[in-house]
């Protein structure tokens, strides 16, 4: 075989293997464009950021974050959002629950399990009470709770300064 018969085959090998890597490379950006446009990896904003707005507009004396961010994070892809009242910081962290029917829960401040120190599960921050997102008020309300204890707090340091 001369020399560019080999080449020839080299060449012909090599082309086969682009197509075949084309192709494969197609077939995964079919794959990316359903999952992308099913809205799974952006649950943030589909589904926490009406709930955030509705949360920012009942709460205005809270100086929320802007929320450009609603990725999730960490094991339990979690969404945290965060404000501050009265230099407090007040919180609330979304899971989702079964994004096939547009469902979330949040988390409280309740701790409900105890990990062992440096386990997973301890630094991702799990065992918190969820409660399933059926209704705006009980989010709202949760929020609600974390104002009044702040007030609380803020009253017992002004009782104990007097």
């Amino acid at each position: 075989m001369t020399e560019l018969e080999k080449n020839s085959q080299r060449w012909a090998k090599k082309t086969a293997e682009m197509k075949r890597l084309k192709e494969r490379i197609d077939k995964l950006q079919k794959k990316y464009d359903k999952w992308y446009s099913s809205g799974f990896w952006f649950w943030g904003d589909r589904l926490v950021r009406p709930i955030y707005k509705m949360v920012k507009a009942k709460f205005p004396e809270i100086r929320w974050d802007k929320g450009d961010r609603l990725v999730p994070m960490g094991i339990m892809s979690r969404i945290s959002v965060f404000g501050m009242y009265k230099n407090k910081t007040v919180m609330m962290s979304f899971l989702p629950t079964d994004l096939d029917k547009g469902l979330i829960s949040f988390e409280t401040d309740k701790k409900l399990e105890e990990y062992p120190e440096n386990s997973i599960a301890a630094w991702n921050n799990m065992g918190y009470e969820q409660i399933q997102l059926t209704d705006i008020q009980l989010l709202y309300d949760y929020v609600q709770k974390q104002i009044d204890k702040i007030e609380e707090n803020r009253n017992q340091i002004k009782a104990k300064n007097v």
